[in-house]
């Protein structure tokens, strides 16, 4: 297997809604926990919350390796075991606007991304709960150059070739 590289992060965790806040109170010792949705503002045409910060967090990353978009043949891998839990749930409550159900399959979020990062090599959605995350990271060497990663942490990884 060929050697791996990261070479760009971006963030939104419980820490910060992005890479520099993050570190900042990692290294500071913080203790306070937000949610990393609290980071992004609700979208002004009423989509998911995390196809924005998944989004979010795809361009910190490519932009803290110093690439832009779009990627071109490039190859995406989104792994995420609860991308749009939130949304579903909201789904149960009465007068809710099922017309949405439509949007919230399983690879939407990796369909999502690779259009607005204009990607056209190829794309994969993962989902494997607790494990997705390292099977993004796995299944990336078989598809590079690739973005993967998962909607809370996808880092650029690159292989060295």
């Amino acid at each position: 297997m060929a050697g791996i590289a990261v070479t760009g992060i971006g963030l939104a965790t419980v820490l910060g809604g992005d890479r520099p806040t993050t570190w900042e109170r990692l290294l500071a010792g913080a203790a306070l926990a937000i949610a990393p949705a609290v980071a992004v503002p609700l979208p002004a045409d009423g989509g998911p919350r995390v196809e924005q910060l998944a989004l979010r967090v795809a361009r910190e990353a490519l932009a803290d390796a110093g690439y832009g978009v779009p990627l071109g043949d490039w190859g995406l891998v989104v792994g995420s075991s609860r991308a749009y839990q939130a949304d579903l749930e909201n789904l149960r409550r009465p007068g809710a606007d099922l017309s949405t159900f439509g949007r919230l399959w399983p690879g939407q979020l990796a369909s999502t991304l690779a259009r607005e990062l204009g990607t056209g090599g190829p794309v994969h959605a993962l989902s494997n709960a607790c494990a997705t995350g390292n099977w993004a990271i796995a299944k990336a060497p078989s598809c590079w150059p690739i973005v993967p990663g998962c909607w809370w942490w996808p880092p650029k990884l690159r292989s060295r070739r």
